[in-house]
């Protein structure tokens, strides 16, 4: 059972109001990068109707969209302590099926 002790220490701790910070910025920027990603898929499908073959850096960068949205999920929902790009690199595609 938590105290009322506890509980108070716990709301006035500085990096717990930092971290709730950093989450509600990273939401936004979920956000943000969904839309990037729906262009992109946008683009990717015009490429693929005019050329009849996808583009590779479309791809590349879809990916690295893919696991930049999945870094900023394990972010927000306590499952990793590790910030996200702009706080680490860039992060890269898996290997490509």
């Amino acid at each position: 059972m938590v105290t009322s002790d506890e509980v108070k220490k716990n709301l006035t701790h500085g990096d717990a109001w930092l971290r709730v910070f950093f989450i509600i910025v990273f939401a936004f920027v979920y956000w943000v990068v969904n839309w990037v990603l729906a262009a992109v898929v946008l683009v990717q499908i015009c490429w693929s109707l005019i050329t009849a073959n996808t583009s590779e850096r479309l791809r590349g960068f879809g990916a690295s969209l893919g696991e930049y949205l999945r870094q900023i999920v394990r972010f927000i929902t306590y499952n990793s302590e590790d910030m996200p790009f702009p706080f680490a690199d860039w992060p890269q595609p898996d290997e490509q099926e």
